[in-house]
């Protein structure tokens, strides 16, 4: 693990500012997984090809998808209800939909009760995504929801 306050380059000109404190946990081409100093959340952004102009659609194909596409080790997803989108101003995305989640996460004691959201960000010139996965448990701090909305704010 490393601890970062530089840009992350995760390919195809999106790269991501990690909140104070965070670190990277695990990294590959075009996706970096970050923790917070406690581990109590984390964050996972994959930037791939889109599948489409939707991002409702896509980010729906992405959780049907968890398995194969996230390395954060989410069991038993559930209370996911309906999408949102929303337009964005940013120079790599200009399309947003998220949903929020319970699910259970893994912890060195085993399953443990996390919440969550799956945001989907979209760029509908180039076709580019960037799937996002964000956890935290009942220990996590105050701020990790505004750190992780931070760091979502810096990819655009």
């Amino acid at each position: 693990m490393r601890l970062t306050a530089d840009a992350i380059d995760l390919g195809q000109g999106v790269s991501v500012t990690p909140a104070p404190g965070w670190t990277v946990g695990d990294q590959g081409p075009g996706w970096v997984t970050l923790h917070n100093a406690f581990s109590t959340a984390e964050m996972e952004i994959k930037v791939k090809p889109a599948s489409g102009n939707d991002p409702v659609a896509v980010l729906q194909g992405d959780i049907s998808r968890l398995s194969s596409l996230s390395t954060t080790g989410l069991t038993n997803v559930r209370d996911v209800g309906a999408p949102s989108g929303n337009p964005l101003q940013g120079t790599n995305f200009q399309q947003q939909a998220s949903v929020t989640f319970n699910a259970d996460g893994t912890s060195r004691m085993g399953l443990i009760p996390v919440v969550g959201s799956f945001s989907e960000l979209l760029n509908t010139s180039t076709h580019q995504s960037a799937f996002i996965v964000f956890a935290q448990n009942s220990d996590a701090s105050a701020g990790a929801d505004s750190d992780g909305q931070s760091m979502i704010d810096s990819l655009l």
